[in-house]
């Protein structure tokens, strides 16, 4: 796996802790993803996927499909994004991130919306690490990020909105049980 699709999905996956900022959320990524057990788990990686916003994911990534859709179809697309998202972090995660050093340039926390901007090197690369948070409640949550000014929302957007025109839900369903179904394989197989 390069570096920037594994960064990607590892900084949406900030880890559970009694994190009071936002940037407290970020910095616990390595802390619980960089855990060895993390790959096998469940209760780790659900701790971990507590401060992921796939419910604001879901909304932005579908946009006006969501609101055509009934609030079990909803429910089912959330849940293939984090388990999607899960079986492609998790496994590479502890290694990963043994090998990384973050630095984080800016904060910008305005009301209930927060903008972390770091930069993380690896192996001499350096790669603009910039996480989108927003509050609910008293809890920050992770809804995107981007890399070297990628939004990793827009991409997933730009992807499921090429499927629905052409294949339609039905098309999209299919795609994601069957990319589900290749990452569970695969994960067995390691």
């Amino acid at each position: 796996m390069t570096m920037k699709p594994l960064l990607l999905a590892l900084f949406l996956l900030p880890s559970l802790c009694f994190a009071t900022t936002s940037k407290e959320i970020v910095e616990q990524i390595f802390t619980k993803s960089a855990q060895p057990e993390i790959s096998k788990d469940v209760k780790l990686q659900d701790e971990v996927n507590a401060f992921v916003d796939y419910g604001h994911m879901a909304k932005e990534v579908l946009g006006a499909e969501y609101k055509k859709r009934k609030a079990p179809e909803l429910q089912w697309f959330e849940k293939m994004l984090k388990d999607i998202i899960s079986l492609s972090v998790f496994p590479a995660a502890p290694d990963f991130l043994g090998k990384v050093n973050v630095t984080y340039k800016e904060v910008l926390e305005e009301g209930n919306n927060s903008k972390i901007n770091s930069v993380v090197k690896h192996k001499g690369e350096e790669t603009e690490v910039n996480y989108r948070l927003h509050k609910q409640g008293e809890n920050w949550k992770v809804y995107d990020i981007a890399l070297d000014g990628e939004s990793w929302t827009d991409s997933i957007r730009e992807e499921v909105q090429k499927i629905l025109k052409k294949e339609g839900w039905a098309g999209l369903k299919k795609r994601l049980t069957k990319r589900l179904e290749t990452l569970s394989n695969k994960n067995k197989k390691s």
